[in-house]
């Protein structure tokens, strides 16, 4: 039974007396043991201190992230800045021990290179060559310049530093500049296709600049000194390459297709994974940053079959590992620095952010670019970007700079990155009061369409809304016609492809001139979204002079789809009201299907479902709202149309219902 101390029953007769006391000193032996616990497993610097700031960034990214959002700050990779000001070292120093932290950090870097490799491609290249190496590289290189100056003669660095100094705060932040031009629609804009070609050969000049920084110490004693070491490096170099690419072409695809016949969904993350990391070692072993096998890996495994599935293995993971790289970032911002060396702190934002600004707006209005395009992406892409951390960290530690050199230029960074979504704002502010300053029939007459377009659209309404904005998911050129004034002066003033025409007077055979043909002359794919008799004839005039031309029309009625069919031209028959762009997605998938896509719809557009189905909720909710009516018992509908395009209803099944 339950005895006391001395082995008397707890409740004998007589024995009630001693009792209390002695409970008492047993819970007083308890907690003083407990704390003893404590206290000893808080001083093993191997045990306590990882477990509490485990829970405190997972706790923190929980909860403190959400609440940042209902505070109005939208934007998640800013929101991971300030949650790790806070909680690090400048904060409230609840994070202690941050070496691991940036271990996941570094993590998050190599998944975002490796996406990076596997998005490119030689045909978005050919496509893009322009933004990408006229446009990228003269603001690469004439950017890199004006920050080495500043850095040699305002912050009096050395030549090696300012060098540095120069490549790597050159680089945008493609994270942020993405995020904000996918949040606003912007990625088919003019100044959205520029700002993504500057953004990708940054991208492809950060695994070059990653390998070359290590040797420009070297090259500090003189060019003659470090030959033997740039040889040794360049050699290291192509063996890795070799070995990584080769073994990725000969074992990747036949790996994969062993792993697939298996059905095993773990099992093929984990060979993605095991892909990645393993081609990273291969460069680690020959000495060589693992930044550049990532890259690669993305490379390789984007000229297998899988590519959608190893795009979609890791970008969950890759999204969730770079927001602690973000967390990372605002450890790193120094507030006690921006406090007692105010000017200094500010000195430095103001060349980064003023140097860039200016060069890029200056590239861009000379390559063409209007004003107004050419300030907004300069105000746009005038932050530090992610590798810019990557590569101050680096050449820390091979002794480019000091300590306290290291925390300004980080400070300085992580603030530029913080005012991006302000700069960006900005820029979209002075760029639609330019606009708007031209009179509306100046816009109408004096531009003119985009001869390089792949695809035209005739009709700007919901459904050619929703074909345009599935085509710049995949950065596909494009121009479209509308006979609403006000639809083609709104879609101006965001600097959109949208021009003032008819249809049914361009195609006419007898205005079929020069000026359409031209329009004409190099596109794809012509879609007609309009539904009724006139667009028909048109399409069929269409169809008959360019032959060549896929040429996909709307109509309501099985007849006129049928005549439409015997003409060549492919009919498109919406199931569902025009007026909800949700129901009508499947439209954007047949545009994509006929233009060769087909390995990419998936994943494309379960992306784009999700986002209009919360856009929608999002707005039937304002309407309930303004009207004083509950939600509850109404959304029936609208949870059927949800879980129909959830999955419930398979992607073949839609596409055939086009």
């Amino acid at each position: 039974g339950l005895v006391s101390g001395r082995g008397t029953p707890l409740f004998a007769p007589g024995g009630g007396g001693e009792t209390i006391p002695m409970l008492r000193e047993g819970l007083a032996e308890v907690v003083d043991r407990v704390r003893q616990g404590v206290a000893n497993v808080a001083s093993n610097s191997h045990a306590f201190p990882r477990s509490s700031d485990m829970l405190v960034l997972l706790g923190s990214i929980a909860f403190v992230l959400p609440a940042m959002s209902r505070l109005g700050l939208s934007s998640s990779l800013l929101a991971n800045i300030a949650l790790g000001i806070i909680i690090g070292p400048s904060g409230f120093s609840i994070f202690q021990h941050t070496n691991w932290s940036e271990t996941l950090a570094q993590v998050g870097v190599l998944f975002f290179l490796c996406e990076m490799g596997l998005e490119l491609n030689l045909d978005r290249l050919k496509k893009m060559w322009r933004d990408v190496f006229v446009l990228g590289l003269g603001q690469f290189l004439l950017t890199t310049w004006v920050l080495y100056f500043m850095g040699r003669k305002v912050l009096a660095l050395s030549r090696l530093s300012s060098l540095i100094f120069g490549s790597a705060l050159s680089l945008s932040s493609s994270a942020f500049v993405l995020q904000i031009l996918g949040e606003r629609k912007e990625r088919g804009t003019r100044h959205g296709r520029a700002a993504f070609g500057i953004l990708l050969l940054q991208d492809l000049a950060v695994p070059l600049l990653l390998v070359l920084l290590p040797m420009l110490r070297d090259l500090h004693g003189g060019l003659i000194m470090a030959l033997p070491a740039l040889k040794q490096a360049v050699l290291r170099t192509i063996l890795a390459l070799g070995i990584a690419s080769i073994t990725g072409r000969l074992v990747l695809g036949k790996l994969f297709s062993f792993v697939a016949t298996a059905g095993s969904p773990v099992a093929l993350r984990c060979l993605c994974f095991f892909a990645i990391f393993g081609i990273c070692y291969i460069f680690e072993a020959f000495g060589l940053p693992s930044t550049l096998g990532a890259f690669l890996a993305g490379v390789l495994l984007s000229e297998t079959a899988y590519r959608q599935q190893v795009d979609a293995v890791i970008s969950p993971v890759r999204e969730d590992f770079f927001g602690v790289f973000f967390i990372t970032v605002g450890f790193l911002i120094d507030l006690q620095l921006v406090c007692t060396r105010p000017v200094l702190v500010l000195s430095t934002v103001s060349i980064l952010l003023l140097s860039k600004s200016f060069v890029t707006t200056v590239v861009c209005k000379a390559a063409g670019l209007s004003l107004a395009n050419a300030l907004q992406i300069g105000l746009t892409l005038s932050q530090a970007g992610e590798f810019s951390l990557v590569m101050l960290n680096t050449a820390t530690s091979h002794g480019a700079f000091t300590p306290l050199q290291h925390r300004l230029l980080v400070t300085s960074m992580g603030i530029s990155l913080a005012m991006t979504p302000f700069l960006a704002g900005l820029g979209r502010s002075l760029a639609e009061y330019m606009e708007q300053s031209k009179s509306e029939k100046q816009d109408m007459e004096t531009v003119e369409p985009d001869s390089s377009a792949d695809v035209v659209v005739y009709g700007y309404g919901r459904i050619g809304q929703m074909i345009t904005q599935v085509l710049d998911e995949r950065l596909i050129r494009w121009i479209a016609f509308d006979i609403s004034p006000a639809v083609v002066n709104a879609a101006r003033r965001k600097d959109l492809p949208v021009f003032y025409g008819d249809c049914v007077q361009m195609t006419s055979s007898a205005n079929f001139g020069d000026a359409n043909q031209t329009c004409l002359s190099g596109v794809k794919m012509v879609v007609i979204t309009s539904a009724d008799k006139q667009s028909c004839r048109a399409a069929i005039t269409l169809k008959k002079y360019h032959p060549d031309k896929r040429i996909l029309a709307a109509v309501l009625d099985i007849r006129d789809a049928k005549v439409l069919e015997k003409s060549g031209v492919t009919p498109i028959m919406p199931t569902l009201p025009e007026d909800s762009m949700l129901l009508n997605l499947p439209i954007g998938v047949a545009v994509l299907n006929r233009l060769g896509y087909t390995e990419e719809i998936g994943p494309l557009i379960r992306e784009k479902r999700l986002e209009l189905i919360k856009q929608e909720e999002v707005a039937r909710q304002e309407l309930l709202d303004q009207a004083g009516l509950n939600s509850a018992g109404l959304s029936a509908d609208f949870g059927t149309i949800a879980r129909w395009y959830s999955g419930s209803k398979s992607l073949t099944k839609g596409t055939a219902d086009v």
